[in-house]
């Protein structure tokens, strides 16, 4: 047994037939070597070269990486070579046709090496900090499938085109300049999270009927597919999140839950993976930013998540938010005009506790409503001293007012961004008002000061309703028009008015109010075109009509 470990024995070295030691492969695999010449008698009957080299140089780490990196290179060239994507040059040639069979990859999404992530990143921030370890980034292509559902790049560009034209209005995240630049490079190369972000945009655009279930298309199945397939992937970048971004618009759009409650989240997760949410603090998944645009892009990404995060949860009581409320001095979004050309913004950053005074932009405005959206939802959802709660009721009943006052000429002046931050203030007020207004809801005893918030509530709730009839009426001759560019975040204010004046038919009997209602449900029977959510908001107006007021017979 002995003799047949030592196979580096040198016996026999004296024998000029025989080498002074073992073959390299008997070393290798600790077998007995005869040390033959000029080949063992194993290497010869497996006809194979006998190496007798007495020493091995291991290579240093240096060489190390370059093999590791020459490797990775040839086999993304060989992938490529094999798709014929190497450029978007070929991809012209390509019919806008496609198959919904493409869309479902029996693959990994990024059709090429897999990424192995750190999982130090998470596991301990802070050696992986000190330690200075990177994250690499996939060496991948779009894969065709993807490529195939966006066509060519004459279908790529009316995309990009047609989502900038609407959607962009009021929800300005990804950035205009960058994406226009990035198409038109001579050697842009097609990545998974940027093809994915395409064919989110083109999602977005999509209308649908059927409701919900009508909306479920093969489009948004791939588009769900693709970007579970990319996270499991660790493609984090922030195309990924501006892609379930637009996910969860369409999914609030189309009233598909518990799917858009649950993708925001995931949106605000990947925010805080990425750390973008604080970039003081969290660990910092991206690159330091170099450019102006970059940074503002990733601000306006991280307010996007806060958006809809208090957006989806405004309907329910009882559920925490996802996203904590931003710091007094955090940054608002820069100036929309001028991020849209690229131009560092040279006037004075707005901060949240800014005052509403002064002049803002439409996502600016925007962000301030989502601000005091989520201190409604932590209002209604904390149990905290009656005395507390009415007196942070009042302030914010004033905080929000104050919004409103100043945004009906801007809207005037543009519908199409303004209407969103608006809407969402009248969403605001009527959602605060509500639960005040009625008795039912005072907990304990009634005092001087509830009783004074009760009827500011009651006056309240038809004031603003007043005040939407107005802005529906306003959008119903310009936005609804161009039905593409309407929110589906101004639609359930549409719904808190017209319950509002519902009540007022039943209550007193008004015609105005009855006309009121029945003009409200007109709107939401155009907008059930091209947003799902406003057939829904019907539903829930027919099933209070017949379990509250089927009686009465007046709606």
């Amino acid at each position: 047994m002995a003799e047949m470990l030592d196979v580096g024995s040198d016996s026999g070295s004296n024998n000029p037939s025989r080498a002074p030691q073992a073959c390299l492969s008997c070393r290798r695999q600790k077998r007995k070597c005869d040390k033959a010449l000029p080949g063992c008698s194993i290497c010869t009957r497996q006809d194979r070269f006998c190496d007798y080299t007495s020493t091995v140089t291991a290579p240093s780490p240096e060489e190390f990486a370059q093999l590791q990196q020459r490797i990775t290179d040839l086999e993304a060239k060989l992938h490529e070579q094999n798709l014929g994507i190497t450029d978007m040059s070929s991809q012209t040639s390509r019919s806008a046709e496609w198959s919904v069979a493409d869309l479902s990859p029996s693959t990994s999404v990024t059709d090429g090496p897999f990424n192995h992530f750190p999982s130090m990143f998470f596991l301990d921030a802070e050696i992986f900090g000190e330690a200075r370890i990177s994250i690499p980034r996939p060496a991948c292509s779009a894969p065709r499938h993807l490529l195939s559902a966006l066509g060519s790049e004459t279908d790529i560009a009316r995309v990009a085109e047609q989502y900038f034209a609407n959607i962009h209005c009021w929800l300005p995240m990804v950035s205009k300049k960058r994406t226009q630049l990035a198409l038109q490079h001579p050697f842009f190369k097609m990545t998974p999270d940027f093809a994915l972000l395409l064919l989110s945009m083109k999602l977005v655009a999509q209308c649908s009927s059927g409701g919900p279930q009508g909306a479920q298309t093969p489009l948004y199945r791939a588009v769900k597919t693709h970007l579970a397939s990319i996270v499991a992937d660790a493609v984090m970048t922030v195309a990924t999140v501006q892609s379930a971004l637009l996910v969860a618009v369409y999914e609030i759009g189309h009233a598909i839950y518990p799917a858009a409650y649950l993708t925001v989240g995931e949106c605000v997760r990947l925010c805080h993976a990425l750390g973008i949410n604080n970039d003081n603090i969290a660990p910092q998944m991206l690159r330091k930013s170099g450019t102006w645009t970059e940074i503002e892009e990733r601000r306006r990404v991280w307010w996007a998540a806060l958006l809809l995060d208090r957006f989806v949860n405004l309907g329910s009581r009882g559920r925490p938010l996802a996203a904590k409320d931003p710091l007094p001095m955090s940054v608002l979004p820069a100036d929309d005009v001028m991020w849209d050309e690229g131009d560092m913004a040279t006037s004075e950053p707005l901060y949240v506790q800014s005052p509403t005074q002064i002049r803002a932009g439409p996502f600016q405005r925007t962000c301030q409503a989502a601000h005091l959206l989520g201190k409604l939802i932590h209002l209604l959802n904390d149990d905290e001293d009656e005395q507390f709660r009415f007196a942070d009721a009042m302030t914010l009943r004033r905080a929000g007012s104050a919004l409103t006052q100043l945004l009906p000429s801007d809207v005037q002046q543009g519908p199409n961004t303004f209407a969103t931050p608006l809407a969402l203030c009248y969403s605001l007020l009527m959602n605060l008002y509500d639960p005040f207004a009625c008795s039912a809801n005072i907990r304990g005893g009634k005092t001087a000061e509830e009783a004074e918030l009760q009827a500011v509530s009651i006056a309240g709730l038809k004031s603003v309703a007043a005040e939407i009839l107005q802005l529906v009426q306003h959008l119903n001759t310009t936005i609804l028009a161009n039905m593409q560019a309407f929110s589906p975040l101004v639609i359930e204010c549409i719904y808190q008015s017209a319950g509002t004046y519902a009540w007022q038919g039943y209550e007193t009997g008004s015609t105005e109010a009855i006309s009121a209602y029945h003009y409200l449900r007109e709107v939401l029977t155009k907008l059930n075109q091209r947003w799902s959510v406003a057939g829904e908001y019907l539903k829930a107006l027919d099933a209070a009509r017949d379990s509250i007021y089927g009686s009465s017979g007046l709606l």
